[in-house]
């Protein structure tokens, strides 16, 4: 009588929500999965993911590496994350390190694995850029890259 109604709180946020790319329950993606926006996820993934945002909804599953700007966790995920934000909502269920700016555990998260904070937890590879590297690293890189790439070339001529 006296009970107020509880409405559920949403697994997304607001920017999350707009313009989000959704793999439903009972859909299972094997593979990288690179979305340039939100994506929110009931299904399954197996494979790396690089998106904007992502949210993992309470039957959502990841398997693999994931780099986002904000994730948002409220089913399974077992592997690694990498973002500014990270929240793990009641009942999620995180195995695997966490590199973060920001991190949310609620109470009734279940959490196993290191979490490191970092001012710049996105590795600049992620962020479509090149790799951060020293100069000589860079020389000794690109001279590796020509050698390779000649070999190549002899060997793509001599089949």
């Amino acid at each position: 009588m006296f009970n107020k109604r509880q409405t559920a709180e949403p697994v997304v946020s607001a920017s999350a929500q707009r313009d989000a790319s959704v793999i439903e329950d009972g859909l299972t993606f094997t593979g990288n999965t690179v979305c340039t926006g939100n994506l929110h996820l009931e299904g399954e993934i197996n494979g790396d993911i690089r998106c904007g945002s992502l949210s993992v909804g309470t039957k959502g599953r990841v398997i693999g590496t994931v780099v986002a700007e904000e994730i948002i966790v409220a089913g399974n995920l077992k592997g690694t994350i990498s973002a500014m934000s990270v929240i793990l909502k009641p009942g999620s269920h995180v195995d695997g390190d966490i590199t973060y700016n920001s991190l949310e555990i609620a109470h009734g998260a279940h959490f196993e694995g290191k979490s490191k904070r970092s001012d710049n937890p996105i590795p600049a590879a992620a962020n479509g850029g090149p790799p951060k590297k020293t100069a000589k690293a860079g020389t000794d890189a690109a001279n590796g890259a020509q050698k390779q790439q000649s070999q190549s070339s002899s060997d793509t001529r001599a089949k």
